[in-house]
């Protein structure tokens, strides 16, 4: 990320893209560097994250499987990923910010857009980590014991409902991450405002939760390389690319859900005005 990069501002209205599915493929297009410079942001905050999930994989591969040999293993790096997940959302609100300022066609140093970020959401970021993290820490400890332990066909059930609450939670701490850029609120109001954005749009909050949870964690499955390749992808893109797709999406829940009635002045914001958002 270079200091004095900042982001490009198109000041002919009727030049716009008329919808956020344009916008994504004209950024895709013309703003490549934004996905890259964000990507890296954010994969220097997720090192302790993975620093956490390397270790687990290590541990895990020398012990024999047995319950009383995984579940510790399991369970103190998994507790100890709650902190990483805070400090990755740090990085990863002031990568959202930037993201705002893009798709809303408003200039900035991206630099200086990523400190002022960590400066005044950085606390309300790290909380809302934490509370994904303790949802990961959930879902990955009771499942595992639920495998190793529990006899009855039941059990995928009930491991299912532990991977749904963090599917849920996931799209939760993602769409408070995008909010956080727009509005003012407590953090109670702005996170119980997440989990129904969250569950109201579950079809998507699922397919987002798969690429950018699911897959990297199903690659690592495959072989030690593949896990190092698939990092270096979302080091690279990925991140970025993730970033760019939960701000627009993010940003079309709100134009229905709250700009229309509270804040018409940022309905389809950044977009051509000739056509409907």
């Amino acid at each position: 990320m270079k200091v004095k990069k900042h982001l490009k501002v198109n000041s002919v209205e009727a030049t716009l893209p008329k919808t956020r599915k344009q916008l994504f493929f004209r950024l895709l297009k013309e703003d490549f560097y934004l996905i890259i410079d964000l990507s890296l942001v954010e994969a220097l905050f997720s090192l302790p994250l993975i620093a956490t999930l390397v270790f687990e994989y290590v541990f895990l591969t020398g012990v024999s499987v047995k319950v009383e040999n995984v579940f510790p293993i399991v369970f103190y790096t998994g507790l100890i990923s709650c902190v990483g997940w805070a400090i990755k959302y740090v990085g990863r609100c002031a990568c959202f910010s930037v993201m705002k300022k893009r798709v809303h066609n408003e200039g900035c140093f991206i630099t200086s857009e990523v400190i002022r970020s960590i400066k005044t959401s950085g606390v309300k970021s790290a909380f809302n980590g934490l509370i994904a993290g303790l949802s990961a820490f959930i879902a990955q400890v009771g499942a595992v014991y639920l495998i190793m332990v529990s006899t009855t066909p039941l059990k995928w059930l009930a491991v299912g409902a532990l991977a749904l609450q963090f599917v849920l939670v996931f799209g939760a701490a993602e769409y408070f991450t995008a909010s956080e850029n727009f509005y003012e609120l407590s953090f109670g109001v702005q996170w119980k405002n997440s989990f129904f954005f969250s569950a109201m749009t579950f079809p998507l909050t699922f397919v987002h939760f798969l690429l950018t949870i699911a897959l990297p964690f199903a690659v690592t499955i495959f072989s030690p390389w593949a896990a190092i390749v698939a990092a270096a992808v979302y080091s690279i893109t990925g991140n970025g690319l993730s970033v760019l797709a939960a701000t627009l999406v993010a940003h079309g829940v709100f134009d229905k859900f709250i700009n229309q009635e509270h804040y018409p002045e940022y309905v389809g914001k950044g977009l051509s005005k000739d056509k409907e958002v």
